[in-house]
């Protein structure tokens, strides 16, 4: 028996962040990392390999609607974005439990040339309560959409302890 193909509703980031993962392994990308947590800075440049691509993209996977529980939560709506040439595919939702508050598709004359995403998430529990902006940005490279950056910012409260700021900024390098 053959496994079921999985159907999407609406649009599949699962798909686009396991193409840029073959892509960027493809093109030998780095990695040029700067975070900040709790006021503490970091850096770091690395050439991931496949399963360090999958951890890296791990936290983009929070933010596919494309979860059969969540169907026909959201509202498509097509626009043009009124700070760019770009179009915008927007998925909202006004359900206050739902966990991805957004979902937004900037892309020049077609969906398949995508030029940025972003994402608003939230969770909110009995342990923690967390929320996150995230932000990936494609350019094109040899006719292709490329994911160059990407961004997390947010924050994070536990029970007892102060609220911890943490903003990631990746630019990804193609040797």
């Amino acid at each position: 028996m053959k496994p079921e193909k999985e159907i999407s509703y609406y649009y599949n980031i699962d798909s686009l962040m396991a193409a840029q993962k073959h892509l960027l392994i493809s093109k030998g990308a780095v990695i040029h990392k700067s975070a900040v947590v709790a006021g503490d800075t970091a850096t770091s440049t690395i050439q991931p390999d496949s399963s360090v691509w999958d951890k890296e993209f791990k936290i983009f996977e929070n933010i596919n609607i494309n979860k059969p529980t969540l169907r026909g939560l959201y509202t498509e709506k097509n626009d043009q974005d009124n700070k760019s040439n770009l179009k915008v595919r927007s998925y909202t939702t006004d359900n206050e439990d739902a966990e991805i508050k957004y979902l937004k598709i900037y892309y020049l004359d077609n969906l398949s040339n995508i030029k940025k995403v972003e994402a608003k998430y939230e969770e909110d529990n009995p342990i923690y309560q967390s929320a996150r902006f995230l932000r990936l940005t494609f350019d094109d490279i040899n006719k292709e959409a490329v994911l160059t950056k990407y961004q997390i910012i947010g924050n994070q409260k536990t029970i007892l302890r102060d609220p911890v700021k943490i903003k990631i900024n990746a630019k990804v390098t193609i040797k």
